[in-house]
């Protein structure tokens, strides 16, 4: 009820938003920051490079990674 009937001051909507959004209005539009494990297999790896490189572009980044993700998924497990 305190929305409708109550109008807060500007310091109790920015301790609201401060909870909400802890890293600020524009937070969700930061950069990201993608750290690649060494885990993954050399040809995932090389796939992205090349995309990354600006080798290939991102319709075939798309197709090469789905191409690679059915044949790790066909491929025999020992």
């Amino acid at each position: 009820m305190r929305d409708w009937y109550d109008t807060p001051q500007p310091e109790e909507r920015l301790e609201e938003q401060e909870v909400c959004l802890p890293w600020g209005l524009l937070g969700l539009l930061m950069v990201s920051i993608v750290e690649i494990d060494a885990d993954h297999p050399s040809e995932a790896l090389a796939i992205l490079n090349a995309y990354l490189a600006g080798e290939i572009g991102s319709l075939e980044f798309a197709f090469l990674m789905e191409v690679f993700r059915i044949r790790m998924l066909l491929k025999p497990s020992v």
